[in-house]
């Protein structure tokens, strides 16, 4: 990360402060999941141009959208991860390195969502009213 966006991350960690300590990690681990995410678009995007990188890109967004899912173990999810990664064409090691990082970003974005979505959707369960 380069300086000016580990001050945007404190700054952006800084203003969350809820009272509810877990609701404020939830919070921040997707805030987190989401700068890192627009990092490695923008990262990606400088270096790679171009249909083919722009397609390459696209189908690892796409099957992180599956993956994250997939609660998948430990185990499995590096299975996984070494499996993209000799899918993702070897070329120009950066576009490469790049390109994985994006799926890795990507994937961590939709797992840290789907945490917050359970977090929060139990938080505010509440029973529907009854009808008379």
């Amino acid at each position: 990360m380069s300086a000016l966006t580990e001050k945007i991350t404190a700054f952006f960690l800084e203003k969350i402060n809820f009272a509810n300590d877990a609701a404020e990690q939830v919070v921040e681990a997707i805030t987190i999941s989401a700068i890192k995410l627009d990092a490695a678009v923008d990262n990606f995007e400088l270096v790679a141009s171009g249909t083919d990188n722009e397609n390459l890109a696209s189908g690892l967004v796409d099957l992180a959208d599956v993956f994250d899912d997939a609660k998948l173990t430990s185990a499995q999810a590096e299975k996984m991860r070494a499996a993209v990664a000799k899918i993702i064409p070897n070329g120009d090691g950066n576009v490469q390195e790049l390109a994985f990082a994006l799926f890795e970003r990507t994937l961590e974005y939709g797992v840290a969502a789907k945490e917050a979505n359970d977090f929060f959707d139990e938080l505010l369960k509440t029973e529907p009213p009854v009808e008379e």
